[in-house]
């Protein structure tokens, strides 16, 4: 009979294989062999979630010992045992690449996150992907100062376990990133080759950037976003053979790039590496109401149409600037909404925006015209119907059923005499079709 030592390997075995068939980890004997010289029990993978749909923090553990520090000993470049933290330590006692199971309240979320909107229905998905098939990756993290763990990658996970009232997540533990900077950058990089960062994501962190003066005082930030210059063409690399003209461009983008100790949209697309009329345009999304940009958020395919967005941003500021009942917001919000179900196009809107734009024109009554109408049928069939327009000025005859040359020559030879005899005489201006060869 197998003893209890035995029995507690074979299974952290059993439950280690599942994360070590994913990985080129050691294998799971070695991994228990780890586990025993730290001197505790991992926990099994994928994570038991005894707690989904509720949230309440993780239990005290059974013992009160503090969560144990790496051995001194040379631990290979990203060992794959996983720890489990109970409470807040040292950022010394943790090793770079290391894994750890961390209870959701030590964990943190990036507060420059570039990633801004979270759709609800994705979040429960995922959640119930981790309860049911278990943790597949573990998400990134480095260790701050108080001992708890910020988000580096994985926001959408932690939510999802959140949300379903998870205890804790794996984790890897990095670097923390060498600047507020770079770590922006790198997560917006993850974020974007995996299509997950959206046009509406952007104008949200954006938004967030241009206020962050800790960003734009940190050191060497400016250098970095020259470089970036340079990187992109924008201007000629610095150096003993720059003219003139070249210098005068560094010190006109260098004095553009941050002012009044705030990053500028110029700074902004520097940072990200993009076009500053494109980055401009996703910050001008920042100025809708919150209202407006929860309906786009919620729609995956509406949060990256940046030319809809812009349109209704555009109506909702033409409609802010004449409105007198302060339903503009509730407007907009109706329209995004239309927008999204494709009631309206971006045309239509755009067109509503420019109705808005147009100065009111004065309502001028209308006025019914005066006018004299007479009808008379005779005896060989033929109508004669007149009316006169008495504003206009204006009297039109209609008469059907003429009959032959003889009696059309008759009738137009009779109405021009008697037109004379009021008007005075007439000159002929122009003659067409058949009459012309009859006056001939």
């Amino acid at each position: 009979m197998a003893s209890p030592v035995q029995k507690n390997k074979e299974r952290d075995s059993k439950a280690l294989s599942v994360f070590s068939k994913k990985t080129n980890r050691p294998s799971p004997e070695e991994l228990v062999e780890q586990i025993d010289q730290l001197g505790v029990r991992a926990p099994a993978i994928p994570l038991s979630f005894a707690t989904a749909g509720r949230t309440e923090e993780a239990p005290a553990p059974a013992s009160t010992t503090a969560a144990p520090a790496m051995p001194s000993v040379q631990a290979p470049a990203k060992p794959a045992a996983s720890v489990l933290v109970t409470q807040p330590s040292p950022a010394s006692e943790q090793q770079p690449y290391m894994l750890l199971d961390v209870p959701l309240n030590l964990i943190v979320e990036n507060p420059r996150n570039p990633r801004r909107n979270f759709q609800l229905g994705a979040l429960e998905t995922l959640g119930r992907s981790i309860a049911d098939n278990g943790q597949d990756a573990p998400v990134q993290v480095w260790r701050r100062h108080d001992g708890r763990f910020q988000l580096s990658d994985g926001h959408r996970r932690f939510r999802s376990a959140t949300l379903k009232g998870f205890q804790s997540l794996r984790v890897e533990v990095i670097p923390p990133p060498k600047s507020i900077a770079d770590g922006y950058v790198k997560a917006r990089r993850a974020n974007t080759e995996r299509m997950a960062q959206s046009v509406l994501d952007d104008a949200m962190s954006f938004r967030e950037l241009l206020r962050d003066e800790e960003l734009a005082a940190e050191a060497g930030l400016a250098d970095k976003l020259m470089g970036n210059a340079v990187r992109m063409g924008l201007i000629p690399e610095n150096g003993p053979d720059l003219d003139e003209a070249g210098r005068t461009a560094w010190e006109e983008l260098r004095r553009g790039i941050i002012v009044n100790g705030r990053l500028t949209n110029r700074g902004l697309a520097l940072l990200v590496e993009e076009n500053e009329s494109a980055v401009s345009r996703k910050v001008n999304l920042g100025n809708l109401p919150e209202p407006v940009l929860e309906v786009f958020a919620q729609d995956v395919e509406a949060s990256n149409n940046l030319k809809l967005m812009t349109a209704v941003r555009k109506y909702w500021e033409a409609d802010k600037a004449r409105s007198t009942d302060g339903q503009h917001v509730e407007r907009a919000v109706a329209l995004a909404q239309k927008a999204i179900r494709q009631e309206l196009s971006t045309k239509d809107i755009m067109r509503m925006t420019d109705k808005l734009k147009s100065p009111p024109q004065a309502e001028v009554p209308a006025t019914k015209e005066r006018s004299h109408l007479l009808a008379y049928r005779y005896s060989s069939g033929a109508q004669l119907t007149m009316k006169a327009f008495h504003e206009k000025e204006r009297f039109s005859l209609d008469m059907t059923r003429v009959g032959d040359d003889a009696k059309f020559a008759q009738l137009s030879d009779g109405i021009r005499k008697l037109v004379e005899s009021i008007y005075g005489k007439g000159e002929l201006q122009q003659v067409t079709g058949p009459a012309k060869s009859r006056k001939e």
